[in-house]
């Protein structure tokens, strides 16, 4: 109950936002891919299953970020819905300082809403915020068992980037930062960095 309440308040600001401004503004449409580096976890027994013991590590390789998103523009300012997908596998897990052969990935499904302030001309620099909710699924797989931790909880995007603009359409490449709340069954928080190209379409109304 108290996910749904959330996701209705980030839903009711995102309207009241767009609401007085749509008569002036135009919609946009588009899609971006990246690179990602995902923090590594540490964490214990209790936090996972009983058949893993205390003192596990797990190391990240770079991993990947594909997503859509569209939104509406208006004067320097433009709020979007971005649905995003991250995965970074396993590199290395560690019990207690020795190397073990279990395999894994972190997956995470982002939907989550954009304010973004960008400079005017060609090549515009912007910045912006963004606040949604993640499913952090965190995979491990022994020669035993194989397990799959998840949850739900508030996430939080920063980004920095810059774009080139033609007229109905432009180009850009940025940084993205995403952290979350705990996610309760790690007992963590999960945060990574991604470095992003995509492209805009501006839509005529």
């Amino acid at each position: 109950m108290k996910f749904f309440m959330k996701s209705k308040i980030i839903i009711v600001c995102f309207c009241l936002l767009t609401a007085n401004a749509v008569h002036s503004s135009s919609l946009y449409f588009g899609a971006l891919g990246g690179v990602l580096l995902t923090k590594n976890l540490a964490t214990n027994q209790a936090n996972l299953t009983n058949d893993l013991p205390e003192g596990l590590a797990i190391e990240y390789k770079p991993g990947y970020r594909f997503g859509a998103f569209a939104g509406i523009n208006f004067t320097s300012f433009r709020f979007e819905a971005e649905f995003s997908r991250l995965q970074s596998e396993a590199k290395n897990v560690v019990v207690n300082g020795k190397n073990f052969n279990i395999g894994g990935n972190v997956k995470v499904n982002l939907g989550i809403i954009n304010a973004i302030f960008e400079m005017p001309g060609v090549f515009a620099p912007y910045a912006g915020v963004g606040l949604g909710y993640a499913h952090v699924t965190n995979s491990l797989t022994t020669s035993s068992n194989s397990i799959n931790p998840d949850d739900k909880v508030l996430g939080y995007q920063g980004i920095l980037g810059l774009s080139f603009k033609f007229k109905s359409f432009s180009l850009f490449a940025d940084y993205r930062y995403i952290i979350t709340e705990q996610v309760k069954i790690l007992n963590k928080t999960y945060s990574n960095h991604t470095v992003n190209i995509g492209f805009i379409f501006q839509v005529t109304t």
